[in-house]
């Protein structure tokens, strides 16, 4: 018989929370009044702690992130990049806080950047009268600002060393007019030798102060107050928040530059007052890091007063404060203890042996399909068809559901790479489009007269046929930790060093080109056994910079790298048709993938689209596996190839044909032959490069 969730779960909540909140209740009460007291005491430090974790949360990523601007401007600061640093950096900043007003940064020089949360980024420039303009870059649109050097914040930052803050006071938004309260983070920017050379400040509005210490006020058991100030420099306290009363009510003042300041011993003319007179104010007190719990008392009422310092021993000199009613605390305990005592020994007896048989019969089903769905998650999705039936319906139909799913995800994850899936499902983040710079080592595999050779073909065989050396090739890359970038025809576009990092990547390209040539030489005797037309590959490999992320609209994306580096790696692979090799390797591949490789050089050749040469070599193997003939080939080629450089032409076409006539259908020493022979007919210029440029792809 198949239950339903929802009635096992609903009696197992009822069971649970009624016996629970009765326990619990009858235990807090049964302490009566020094119990309550220490329970009080305890909420209050919990919310104190939490309170000032959440503020320093808050406080210290926008701490790290001001730090990481200030060390990027530092190392950038010479370079044409110091701008996009820094707007890369707003962008990312809007994308993950919310509770600031403006990010200003100013040089020695006076040259500055000011960033609103609700506008583009303004490059400040000093003019030749001695004012300052502000220039929007998206929108061109300029206005006149103050020199940012001669700001409160700026100087404070000149002289300290790290982090510092302002005190809390009013600025007036350029977006919308309106006076906010306001902290300034600030920082000195130094350059790569350590002197001054400039401050960043960020302006962090106070809305959001009051809703942490609601937040945090909301998880005591007791009603509570709570208000947070700051000890100003001269003695007297601002107050920043009051969960009293709404934000609004502090800011009514906040009509110009001299609002922002509300006397926290005036405040309320109340319990806020009293708490303020009261408040630890030694700075010994502000570089404790545990709570102070004090008795206050405003009029008739007393109240648990509990202190706490955000920042122990630095700035900012801010302190939160809760207050908990002591009626509130004793009430109940003293009414409600007998019955709740009897009720609660009842309900505990039911609440066990509910709670026992549901577990068994409730709780294990759902457990294993958890499992299944952590398995989903890691994307283990063949685990996930092998899974037994529930007698609960609605935990069988999401086995089932989580089964086809995995099916489904496997064939997905034959279009797209693992580790771009598994870092989506686990940061949580949603895929849109973007990129980084990273050094990627790129490969093409292409099929050598594949046109000649398909179309003797009929189409199905020649699919079929296809897809086997499409397999041989892509299971050498993976294996090598590749990534298969994609299919273009009968060519194949992979890269390594994305999206993981690869230690040593173009060790691993060659390695995995090797392999791939293995691959096809063993599978070439079946497939002529089978009556198929052999394929030869031609691979083109090149180490570079690419933009490698997601490329594409906000429908539709596909992860892929782009940039020069990939369309030179496409241009080696077509130089196998001119020299007649299999896999050729650019000198930035070569310089780094290891002294594993048996390689020849070939020749400096400039593609046709690319002034820059680059010096093209061909893999031949293994260095330690090959046999001997192919070391000497390598040898011989490379002492030939260092005579056509140093210009020693006749030489040169001597030593590749004698390359020749021990290796015939080498089509390398057969080209640089003929070339030597037309050199030495007819020298090029004194000041050729060595460089063969081609007029063909």
């Amino acid at each position: 018989m198949l239950l339903k969730l929802r009635t096992i779960l609903i009696l197992l909540m009822a069971t649970t929370v009624i016996s629970l909140g009765t326990g619990l209740s009858i235990w807090s009460l049964w302490a009566s009044t020094s119990a309550a007291r220490e329970a009080g005491i305890s909420s209050a430090s919990q919310q104190a702690v939490s309170g000032v974790l959440a503020i320093e949360h808050v406080l210290g990523e926008r701490e790290s992130m001001i730090s990481s601007l200030s060390e990027m401007i530092a190392q950038g600061a010479s370079s044409r990049d110091a701008f996009a640093m820094f707007e890369k950096f707003w962008k990312n900043f809007k994308r993950n806080f919310s509770n600031h007003g403006s990010l200003k940064y100013s040089s020695e020089s006076g040259f500055g950047v000011i960033a609103h949360r609700d506008s583009a980024l303004e490059v400040v420039t000093p003019q030749a009268d001695g004012t300052f303009v502000a220039r929007n870059v998206e929108t061109g649109q300029a206005r006149v600002v103050g020199d940012l050097r001669k700001e409160s914040w700026y100087h404070s930052a000149r002289q300290s060393d790290g982090i510092g803050y302002s005190e809390l006071g009013p600025t007036l938004c350029p977006i919308d007019g309106r006076w906010r309260r306001c902290v300034t983070i600030h920082k000195r920017v130094a350059d790569m030798d350590g002197k001054p050379n400039g401050a960043i400040g960020l302006e962090i509005t106070m809305d959001w102060y009051r809703q942490y210490l609601m937040e945090a006020m909301n998880r005591s058991a007791f009603p509570t107050r709570s208000f947070g100030v700051e000890r100003k420099a001269d003695g007297t306290y601002n107050l920043i928040a009051d969960t009293g009363e709404e934000t609004a009510v502090l800011d009514r003042s906040a009509e110009g530059p001299a609002a922002g300041f509300v006397d926290a011993t005036t405040h309320g003319r109340g319990v806020i007052a009293e708490a303020v007179k009261a408040m630890p104010s030694t700075q010994h007190d502000f570089e404790s890091k545990a709570p102070i719990h004090k008795r206050i008392t405003s009029g008739k009422d007393g109240f648990l007063a509990t202190y706490m310092v955000p920042f122990p021993g630095r700035p900012p000199n801010w302190m939160i404060c809760f207050l908990m009613d002591e009626a509130d605390l004793f009430r109940e305990s003293r009414q409600n203890l007998l019955w709740n005592m009897c009720a609660v020994a009842i309900g505990l007896v039911i609440a066990i042996a509910a709670t026992m048989w549901i577990s068994v019969k409730a709780v294990r089903p759902i457990e294993k399909v958890t499992v299944l769905a952590g398995k989903l998650e890691r994307l283990e999705v063949d685990e996930t068809a092998h899974s037994k039936s529930s007698f609960i319906r609605e935990v069988d139909d999401l086995r089932r559901a989580i089964a086809s799913a995995g099916v489904g995800l496997k064939s997905f994850l034959k279009y797209v790479p693992q580790e771009v899936l598994k870092g989506y499902m686990s940061s949580g983040e949603d895929a849109h489009t973007g990129g980084m710079l990273r050094k990627v080592t790129v490969a093409f595999i292409d099929i050598r007269d594949y046109s000649s050779v398909s179309e003797k073909l009929e189409p199905m065989r020649l699919v079929n046929h296809l897809n086997g050396f499409l397999e041989e090739v892509c299971c050498a890359v993976t294996n090598r930790k590749g990534t298969i970038d994609k299919f273009i025809g009968d060519s194949v576009m992979a890269f390594w060093n994305a999206p993981e990092a690869v230690d040593r990547h173009e060790g691993e390209a060659c390695a995995a080109m090797l392999d791939c040539l293995d691959r096809i030489a063993m599978v070439s005797s079946t497939w002529n056994a089978n009556g198929l037309p052999l394929w030869e590959p031609c691979i083109g490999i090149h180490t570079g910079d690419v933009i490698v992320g997601n490329i594409g609209s906000s429908t539709r994306l596909n992860y892929t790298i782009i940039g020069d580096s990939v369309n030179l790696a496409s241009r080696i692979e077509g130089l196998n048709r001119v020299y007649g090799t299999r896999a050729l390797i650019s000198e930035a591949t070569l310089a780094n993938a290891g002294s594993r490789f048996l390689t020849r050089p070939i020749d400096l050749v400039a593609v046709k689209g690319k002034t820059v040469p680059v010096p093209v070599h061909e893999l031949l193997g293994w260095k330690d596996h090959s046999p001997e003939n192919l070391r000497a080939l390598a040898a011989a080629t490379a002492t030939a190839h260092a005579l056509l450089v140093n210009r020693n032409y006749g030489e040169a076409r001597r030593a590749y044909e004698a390359i020749l006539s021990h290796h015939p259908d080498d089509t390398v020493a057969r080209v640089m032959a003929k070339r030597c022979a037309e050199f030495e007919k007819s020298p090029p210029p004194a000041d050729w490069s060595g460089v063969h440029r081609l007029k063909t792809k």
